[in-house]
């Protein structure tokens, strides 16, 4: 974890101010990654402002509070409500008077969430402000449509350059015609340290913990929302194939970490079809989810939609095996098919039954593929992250 570098710390002289807009406070990962450049910048003569639009949304409140101590960079929150409860126009006439009280040299802005967005980027380029897109999309995340991609291409050239994560959202920022040495960072990480201190917390008592929560010898996880892109009515119907058709799933279980507007939904399946060791344990802070990762043997992901997948993260840093839509921005960097994981087709509840049976009926050495894990999500790092953003930011303002 990155600490917060003082004000007395901080260079004398006039610095270059890097001005950069978020979505929501409630996001840990971005905390530290902007805590780490925030030491970086300033360490090199930088001055940061990051500017919250929002403190959080409907969506993410059952994932637990905010934790204020992450965040230590300076930052500013513009509204004291959800995201999804503001207009575009009121973000953009906020920004509008962010960016001309700071007067920063060079803008990152989020993706195509909203126009305020890309109005904010129009008015910096009249400024000559340089401008920077944050992107985690992919082409595969969503279906794309020929105008609206037509749209994104008018507005990237708004930008002088983007951060992308991951190899997926780098192609997807190519085809959409951002020259390729204008494309940086190519990185995405959870706070790894963090991760490793909880975890190493629970000792060897595993056995112990697995039986105080009524969870099986061995067990599959999902971490994540309870929503339709997640695709976790495929998992349970993989899972139940598993209990049909393999003796030795008898010793399996599936633990669901989350909450969202499915889950009523997905307990009534469980219970209908009369599907065994489902266990639901409800929406939980990262942090608390560093237990059920403990307690679990594999992890899977079987979105039909997500740009990136920061559990995926959180589980090989947590030394499991990782089974992960290829839909998932992550599986192009994170999995390295049959070493650590596997990859597979989210419409294709067969292909998914098939690599969860290669674990329920031990054909694969589970702890050398969750070290396998740990070896691989080494660099991903916030540290790293924070390093690359420096210097991209130092090419963008010609190594000022």
């Amino acid at each position: 974890m990155c600490s917060f570098i003082s004000r007395k710390q901080r260079p004398t002289r006039n610095p270059p101010r890097i001005f950069i807009v978020h979505n929501i406070l409630w996001t840990h990962y971005k905390a530290v990654i902007y805590s780490c450049l925030y030491n970086i910048l300033v360490t090199n003569g930088y001055e940061l402002l990051v500017v919250h639009i929002a403190i959080n949304e409907e969506g993410r409140k059952s994932f637990g509070e905010i934790d204020l101590s992450m965040h230590k960079y300076p930052y500013r929150i513009l509204f004291a409500k959800s995201i999804d409860r503001i207009t575009w126009f009121a973000k953009a006439s906020r920004l509008l008077k962010e960016v001309i009280h700071f007067r920063p040299n060079l803008v990152v802005l989020p993706g195509w969430d909203s126009p305020a967005y890309s109005f904010t980027a129009l008015i910096s380029k009249i400024l000559s402000i340089k401008t920077v897109i944050s992107v985690d999309s992919t082409e595969l995340d969503h279906r794309r449509i020929i105008f609206k991609e037509t749209i994104k291409k008018i507005i990237l050239k708004l930008y002088d350059a983007s951060f992308t994560y991951g190899t997926a959202s780098t192609n997807y920022m190519q085809k959409l015609g951002m020259v390729s040495d204008r494309i940086f960072v190519k990185l995405n990480a959870v706070d790894k340290s963090a991760i490793e201190n909880l975890y190493g917390k629970y000792g060897n008592n595993l056995k112990d913990l697995k039986k105080e929560y009524g969870f099986k010898p061995f067990n599959f996880i999902f971490v994540g929302r309870l929503s339709p892109e997640k695709n976790i009515p495929s998992l349970i119907k993989a899972f139940k194939n598993l209990k049909v058709t393999s003796p030795t799933a008898e010793m399996w279980g599936l633990i669901i970490v989350g909450d969202g507007p499915l889950l009523q939904e997905l307990e009534s399946m469980v219970k209908r079809d009369d599907i065994f060791d489902v266990y639901f344990v409800g929406g939980k802070p990262w942090n608390e989810a560093v237990l059920y990762y403990y307690l679990a043997d594999v992890f899977v992901l079987p979105s039909v939609s997500e740009p990136w997948g920061l559990v995926v993260n959180e589980a090989m840093i947590c030394g499991l095996p990782v089974i992960v839509s290829n839909k998932a921005g992550a599986s192009f960097d994170l999995i390295k098919e049959g070493e650590n994981g596997f990859t597979f087709e989210p419409t294709d509840i067969g292909m998914l039954t098939n690599i969860m049976r290669k674990f329920v009926d031990g054909e694969l050495d589970i702890e050398k593929m969750g070290a396998n894990s740990k070896e691989i999500i080494k660099s991903y790092t916030p540290e790293n992250v924070a390093a690359k953003m420096f210097e991209s930011i130092k090419t963008l303002l010609g190594g000022v």
